[in-house]
């Protein structure tokens, strides 16, 4: 399940409404919901969002709306292709892949490493992935930050890219992960954006 986009979705059909999301399993993730919540915000004026059976007191969708009538629709495969689609601006050779809005975690950078491992960055695309203060300690601490950066990526911490001067820096396409920077990069009309999956970037923009 792709929450980004999930995410995104939610976040353009809700509005300033509070949405309830109901049918997530029980087992997501904190990244997951970060990523979710994130893309949620960029996508429309959400600030809460109702986990049904995971937020204490969204034990189900009644209980979440305090008995109110709600307004319901479904997100499926359908729904996601679309958002992948509309945030998906070009298919050029990105000169920048950026990961990490909202940063990645220690557990992001070590799977991010998984899929770095043995492999090298393409020519003339640059890569940088972006996480907290503390993620990056942990990470340069226990050697996670050098194999990701073997590849000829780059681990950068307390920033990232959707407050970065990207077309300034001479960057014109940016790969992404992220439906938040796609949104915010996007809407600011200097730079296209690819929006994909990591493993699939990795893979592209790798050999």
């Amino acid at each position: 399940l792709d929450y980004r986009s999930l995410g995104y979705y939610i976040g353009r059909h809700a509005g300033s409404r509070v949405p309830g999301l109901d049918g997530l399993p029980r087992n997501v993730s904190s990244d997951e919901l970060k990523h979710l919540g994130a893309a949620a915000a960029a996508g429309g004026p959400v600030t809460m969002i109702h986990y049904v059976g995971i937020t204490p007191g969204s034990e189900s969708l009644k209980s979440a709306s305090a008995g109110e009538r709600v307004e319901t629709f479904d997100v499926g495969r359908k729904e996601l292709d679309e958002v992948e689609a509309d945030l998906n601006q070009s298919e050029e050779k990105p000169d920048l892949v950026a990961l990490g809005v909202p940063h990645l975690s220690a557990s992001e950078l070590g799977q991010l490493a998984k899929l770095l491992d043995g492999k090298k960055l393409k020519g003339g695309t640059r890569m940088y992935a972006y996480t907290s203060s503390q993620a990056f300690d942990f990470v340069k601490r226990s050697g996670i930050m050098l194999d990701i950066e073997r590849s000829g990526a780059r681990l950068t911490h307390s920033t990232d890219a959707e407050i970065s001067p990207l077309k300034m820096l001479g960057f014109d396409v940016v790969m992404t992960n992220s439906a938040k920077l796609a949104e915010i990069v996007s809407s600011e009309g200097e730079v296209k954006i690819r929006y994909k999956q990591i493993a699939e970037i990795v893979e592209e923009v790798t050999s």
